[in-house]
């Protein structure tokens, strides 16, 4: 309520010709749970917008947009204006950086293999898991494990969260799962898990966030790259991270 208080009044304080000339961005994202979003116009994607905004001194009009992996995938192809926070190229099935344009990374992070405290598992490699039964999201690729998914030596099962997949590890009825280091230590203490489910020294992956920008955004990209230099300098943009337990360029984070 206060965000859209003071995005009113700012708003109001716009000539009518100022509002008119903001180019209007949607800011996609297929993430549901934390650290990204954490209830209705709140957590690290509206934040990041927010600052956004601020330092692109209402050249732009950002507005966010969640939506499923199938829907940003399907709306990168059929319309135009739209940048996706905190991705890596892997993800958009862009690993040589050549359909989209691409940021510096934002931050880094890892994901956690999560199994139950009495499995006493350790993870080292997808052969590891051989055997085993496997909770992902539907949509996304599990890289390290694409192969061994491919020739059957591990059983997927799809599910809509990072909820269901943490429930349904901690009662047995799959053996692990994957999600961000953060994401895991925030939805096991509330989901009370944590006495249940333990992680694995090695990680599942290690990897980078990127700002990605549509292709048909070229002409606004050195000006958006520009926005994003004085966002990451924000003393605001350090205390995000914190906030977050995200790992950036400056700031340690959490690592487990």
């Amino acid at each position: 309520m206060l965000k859209h208080y003071i995005l009113s009044i700012t708003l109001m304080m716009l000539t009518p010709s100022a509002i008119a000339a903001q180019k209007k961005i949607h800011v996609m994202t297929y993430y549901d749970s934390f650290p990204f979003i954490t209830g209705e116009d709140t957590g690290l994607i509206y934040d990041f917008v927010d600052l956004l905004e601020k330092h692109a001194e209402h050249q732009y009009n950002f507005i966010v947009v969640q939506a499923t992996k199938r829907r940003v995938n399907v709306s990168l192809t059929t319309e135009d204006n739209i940048i996706i926070p905190f991705v890596n190229p892997v993800w958009l099935d862009d690993e040589d950086k050549t359909k989209y344009l691409w940021s510096k990374f934002i931050v880094e992070g890892r994901n956690e293999i999560i199994t139950r405290v009495e499995s006493r598992f350790e993870y080292l490699d997808a052969s590891s898991l051989y055997g085993n039964s496997f909770a992902g999201i539907k949509g996304h690729r599990y890289k390290a494990i694409e192969h061994a998914l491919k020739i059957g030596k591990i059983k997927k099962n799809d599910y809509d969260s990072y909820h269901q997949c943490l429930r349904l590890v901690a009662a047995g009825k799959s053996f692990a799962t994957t999600m961000p280091t953060n994401t895991f230590h925030f939805l096991a203490k509330e989901l009370k898990l944590t006495s249940k489910l333990q992680i694995s020294d090695q990680p599942f992956a290690r990897y980078k966030r990127y700002l990605m920008l549509n292709k048909d955004m070229a002409s606004e990209y050195p000006s958006i790259m520009l926005v994003l230099k004085k966002l990451k300098a924000d003393p605001r943009w350090q205390t995000l991270l914190k906030k977050y337990l995200l790992t950036g360029p400056t700031n340690p984070g959490l690592q487990r």
